[in-house]
């Protein structure tokens, strides 16, 4: 069976300047009908049927956003000027522009930029193309909760969209303020979806067993940390983690968050300013990963095994002299997080929800004694927020630390914690 693209977009009822907002839990099939409408899914026939859209150009934008920046720039103006054919401010994108205040970041790196600029930054550069469908996958979930209607909102009113038809997907809707009825992706007909196995399902009720000892407070003091050709980013920052309780940043998108974890982790390094685990000062940018393991927001930054086991293993397995309960926990971990059925699969074979838990899962897994989650919920829908939220509860009670950085109501209401804003360069306690 085939997919005719022009057919699909005529279900779908694409038009020019006009919002349309396809709504479904996961496995619903509303990627591969994105996908479809931009000609990108398996099986299209390209018969075509409505001119209008016929043999259109089509751009598709998913929730794995640094994957949708093209690498070929060094900085922010040369990747908009790449999708513009010249100058920026020619362009029709540059309403959005404007309004996305991208100017402030012409001269950095696009890498460096947060998940939610890098999403505006690639909505920007996908209409500069002027394509006639635009389908946006789950890639407003990293948008702070003012700047995602905000961008919804230009979109819809059809001032920075012209000849383009926009399409999204996404698993908080009722936060884009979308003025228009979302179709339900039941209702479109698709080929069956080949996953070869059952949907996988978080499982909460599995123990995942502890592993080693925990080593009490994390605190930071006085960090300072700035990217090349830029502002501190965080400046003069100090605060104190207890293990065993929740804690959430949060905050605008650029304000640091991510940043933050990366220093936690070593994957970057303070300009200044100092780090304290359990009473000892520690610097984790020699031993990265060790005390303080990070999911990465884009979980394809950190997948390079061939199978699930392997991913998910792999750190227990080098940690088993040390630690030889490792292993079990992986295994459980393997199970909670669903993944049993697919322990053979290579990950990058996976649907992005899947590839997410699998990065979860392997971060769990490996036994540190403290974990920042960066988006853990992006890509899952309700009932997959509430097996994690579950989960991530059952790990606090064996006192594990746990940071969690989100744009998401709904994940704060699953799982109530202490609630910390980065403002101003400053972390704040939040009501």
């Amino acid at each position: 069976m085939s997919i005719n693209a022009d057919k699909l977009r005529s279900a779908l009822g694409l038009e020019a300047a006009k919002v349309t907002a396809v709504a479904g839990p996961n496995f619903s099939g509303r990627t591969r009908i994105l996908r479809a409408a931009t000609n990108l899914a398996d099986h299209i026939d390209p018969t075509p049927v409505v001119p209008a859209l016929s043999g259109a150009p089509a751009a598709y934008i998913g929730p794995e956003i640094s994957n949708c920046i093209s690498g070929l720039a060094s900085t922010v103006r040369g990747e908009l000027k790449l999708n513009s054919g010249g100058d920026i401010e020619d362009s029709p994108a540059y309403l959005l522009v404007n309004e996305f205040a991208l100017d402030r970041f012409y001269d950095r790196n696009p890498f460096t930029l947060s998940g939610g600029e890098q999403a505006c930054l690639a909505i920007s550069s996908a209409l500069a193309l002027q394509p006639e469908v635009l389908a946006i996958d789950c890639a407003l979930e990293q948008l702070d909760r003012k700047m995602k209607p905000f961008v919804t909102g230009l979109l819809a009113s059809g001032k920075a969209t012209a000849g383009t038809a926009v399409v999204v997907a996404d698993n908080r809707l009722d936060e884009c303020a979308l003025p228009v009825t979302p179709v339900e992706a039941a209702t479109i007909d698709m080929p069956p979806m080949n996953l070869g196995s059952a949907f996988p399902k978080i499982d909460p009720s599995i123990r995942i067993p502890e592993v080693g000892s925990f080593s009490g407070t994390l605190e930071l003091a006085d960090i300072t940390f700035a990217y090349p050709k830029s502002s501190p980013v965080l400046e003069g920052l100090s605060m104190r983690f207890e293990p065993g309780k929740p804690y959430f940043i949060l905050g605008h998108n650029g304000a640091g968050k991510s940043t933050l974890a990366k220093l936690m982790a070593g994957v970057i390094r303070a300009n200044s300013g100092s780090m304290v685990r359990g009473g000892e000062p520690f610097d984790p940018y020699r031993q990265p990963g060790q005390a303080v393991t990070y999911h990465f927001q884009n979980p394809d930054l950190q997948l390079f095994a061939t199978t699930v086991e392997e991913e998910v293993t792999e750190v227990a397995r080098m940690k088993r002299a040390k630690f030889p309960g490792l292993a079990d926990r992986a295994d459980a971990v393997i199970s909670a997080f669903g993944l049993d059925t697919v322990r053979s699969e290579h990950p990058l074979d996976l649907p992005f929800v899947l590839r997410k838990r699998i990065a979860l899962a392997a971060t769990v897994a490996a036994g540190s004694n403290w974990v920042i989650l960066d988006e853990p919920t992006l890509g899952q829908d309700r009932e997959a927020s509430e097996s994690l939220g579950a989960i991530i509860d059952g790990l606090l009670s064996t006192g594990l630390g746990v940071l969690i950085i989100t744009h998401s109501d709904t994940f704060l209401e699953i799982l109530p914690g202490e609630r910390l804003v980065l403002k101003d360069r400053s972390l704040k306690s939040s009501c």
